[in-house]
């Protein structure tokens, strides 16, 4: 996995989202019981954000 601290072009907030990417548990267990505008849930709605940023 790539870090800001092995490259520094990679920036901050795109680092956070590949670390987010690279460790579904924690943004998982923030988004339990967390629902879309459309009332899906929202950590899938999250995970295809990730896989388009990150």
């Amino acid at each position: 996995m790539t870090s800001v601290h092995k490259d520094a072009s990679l920036g901050l907030a795109k680092a956070g989202l590949v670390w987010l990417k690279g460790h579904p548990e924690m943004y998982e267990k923030w988004l339990d019981g967390v629902t879309t505008t459309d009332g899906k849930p929202g950590a899938p709605a999250f995970k295809a954000y990730l896989d388009s940023k990150a």
